[in-house]
């Protein structure tokens, strides 16, 4: 089942503010995001995806 994350649940799990998470998603480059009517709602797999790929790995040669 998904589950579905508030902004400020959203925030507290990527630990950045509020004032961030709207910046990313108006300039389109946030984690994807769920509009139901004026609510904002986030997967938590998504999420996940997100911090993902913005993993970096030290050791890998570029």
């Amino acid at each position: 089942m998904m589950e579905l994350l508030s902004v400020k649940e959203a925030c507290r799990y990527l630990k950045v503010s509020v004032h961030t998470l709207n910046k990313w998603r108006s300039e389109k480059k946030g984690p994807p995001y769920i509009k139901m009517g004026r609510y904002i709602k986030y997967n938590r797999e998504s999420l996940d995806r997100f911090l993902k790929s913005h993993e970096i790995d030290p050791t890998a040669r570029t």
